[in-house]
Parts: structure tokens; C-alpha cells; sequence
């Protein structure tokens, strides 16, 4: 079986994704696939990955038409892409033609190998947003959250006819507004959430599949760096510091939506000074998730000195 890796990306994050496909290449297994406008098909035949337009991935289903209704409902259209991307990836059901397909999010960055196992996982993560269960309940009103976890991973594995199975139910439902399956999806968002995170693909996949084929897929857990972006734009990893990360995460993410915190870019070229890119960025890390290590290892003299910078510079 040959599972084809999909990524939904955009114009400007595509030199991120092809800079690291190295990286996925050694870690995932399957032909790439990459979604997005069609400015990206020369690019993504120079890099020799597979491409689909985004505006003829499904019928109806565009840019526009969910800027439309994001308009229409909320008069906030800042998160059309963020909608759009995650319809494109349940319409790839229709297109594929293997029992499965891998999801992996552009903006994130595998550290170990994704070994595919005889029975399917949901690796799984620690967080929950309500709003997204309200839209799951909307729409399948029998379906409630049943475990502690959330399916939001930055990645998930999709069994092709499940997914093409939740599409089409939602389709069928008469008693919400829209005939496609994203229409009916934005039309049973509250209009206040439209404009924040109001639907989730991932948790909806995974909420159905767990209710309706228990026993299909097992559970793993998943840990993952996010906060990346709120202090550098390191996208591309060294060798060293990927090495250490791989000790400690399953992947990295580099949320192209979090912009760099000024606070902490200053504090991270305080650091950059007295340790060097790569121990920086390790420390950083310690200091966000461990701070008693990150004390630990810098102790309290050179950690005053770090503080104190540029104002004192000598040992």
C-alpha cells in the first residue's frame, strides 16, 4: 500500500515546505502530493511533487465561495484560508484512490520516522476547544467527545471511504443551509466563532470515526514543539539541534499565523550571544518547558548576565 502524503500549502509558505522535504522524505514513506493555488504546479514539478489545484480539487468548493460566506456570516474573512485548507484535505477522499491518505500540516516538521503499523493510530495530543464540539454536535447531534485527548496533532492518518462517508452526510443533512459539505459546515459555526476557530477536520474525523469504528484505530500519544514562531523563524533545522529536539519531541511547527514576539526574539539573541544559534534555540526550549533545567545548566550568574545584556558583556 502506498499512502500519499498530502500537503495543503500556500504560495508563501511553499520555499519552507520544499527547503525541509528532505526532512519528510526520511521520515515519511509515500508519494507527496502538495494542494494549493495553481501558481504552485511549475514549482512543485521542478521539485518533482505531485500537484492538484486547489480551485478543481472538488466541486464549487474555492477560496472565494468560503470568503463568501465568511463575509455573509460574520463580516470577517480573516480565516477563509484557514477554513479552506482543512475542506481541501477531507475533498482529497474523493480523489484518492488508496484506502488511506497522510495529512501532515506544511508548517510542521517531522523528528523521527512515521512508521506506518498493521492496525492505523490517531496520535493524539492535550488540548480542547468547545467550539469545535458544538460544530461536531451541529452536525452529527449523536456524537459527544468520548476521550481526554484531542485528534489535533498536526498530522492525521484518513481512511479514504470514512472520510468520504462524513462528507456525504453532511451533505445529506436537510436541516442546515448550503448543499456542499463546507457550506453546511460554515452555515453550523456560530457567526461569533466564524471569525475565531470554529470547526476542526481533524477532531470531526476523529470524534466520528472513534464513535462509529471503535475498534478501526489505535491511540498514541504525540508531542510536538509549537511555540517556535513566537521567537524565531528557524524553519530550517540544523543536524545538531535536530538531534536534540528528536530527544524530547515527535515533531516541530512553525506556525506561519504566529508572528514573532518581540520580547522573546530579544531575549533569544541574549542568549544567541553568550551560547551560539543552535544552544540557544535548545535552551530556549528548557526555558519555556523546564525552567528549573534551564537554571540548572545556565546558572544563576551567566542567567543574571543574559538578563542584564547588552549592559554587561564581560564574564
Amino acid at each position: 500500500m502506498d499512502t500519499p502524503v498530502v500537503f495543503v500549502c500556500s504560495e508563501k509558505d511553499f520555499p519552507k515546505l520544499e527547503r525541509n522535504i528532505p526532512q519528510y522524505k526520511a521520515c515519511i514513506s509515500g508519494a507527496v502530493t502538495v494542494i494549493g493555488k495553481a501558481s504552485l504546479r511549475q514549482p512543485c514539478q521542478r521539485a518533482e511533487l505531485a500537484f492538484i489545484d486547489e480551485d478543481a480539487l472538488y466541486p464549487s468548493l474555492t477560496y472565494k465561495a468560503v470568503e463568501h460566506i465568511l463575509r455573509m456570516r460574520a463580516g470577517d474573512v480573516s480565516r477563509t484560508g484557514w477554513y479552506f485548507q482543512q475542506f481541501l484535505k477531507m475533498a482529497f477522499a474523493f480523489t484518492c484512490t488508496e484506502p488511506y491518505y497522510l495529512l501532515w500540516d506544511a508548517d510542521t516538521i517531522p523528528l523521527h520516522r512515521y512508521e506506518a503499523t498493521e492496525r492505523p493510530v490517531f496520535d493524539t495530543k492535550t488540548e480542547h476547544h468547545q467550539a469545535y464540539f458544538d460544530t461536531i454536535q451541529r452536525l452529527f447531534p449523536e456524537l459527544r467527545k468520548e476521550h481526554d485527548y484531542s485528534y489535533i496533532s498536526e498530522h492525521m492518518l484518513i481512511n479514504s471511504k470514512i472520510m468520504r462517508e462524513i462528507v456525504e452526510q453532511i451533505e445529506a443533512l436537510q436541516s442546515v443551509e448550503g448543499t456542499s459539505f463546507f457550506e453546511k459546515i460554515l452555515y453550523s459555526v456560530e457567526p461569533e466563532e466564524l471569525g475565531k476557530s470554529g470547526f476542526s477536520e481533524y477532531e470531526t474525523y476523529g470524534t466520528y470515526t472513534a464513535h462509529y469504528y471503535p475498534q478501526l484505530y489505535g491511540q498514541r500519544d504525540w508531542t510536538s514543539l509549537r511555540e517556535e514562531n513566537d521567537w524565531c523563524n528557524a524553519d530550517v533545522l540544523s543536524p545538531r539541534l535536530k538531534g536534540w529536539l528528536a530527544q524530547r519531541f515527535d515533531a516541530v511547527s512553525f506556525d506561519s499565523w504566529r508572528a514573532v514576539n518581540r520580547h522573546k526574539q530579544k531575549f533569544m539573541l541574549r542568549l544567541s550571544y553568550f551560547y551560539g544559534h543552535d544552544d540557544a534555540l535548545r535552551l530556549y526550549v528548557l526555558y519555556v518547558r523546564d525552567r528549573m533545567e534551564f537554571l540548572r545548566q545556565v546558572g544563576a550568574k551567566r542567567f543574571l548576565k543574559i538578563v542584564l545584556f547588552p549592559w554587561l558583556l564581560k564574564e
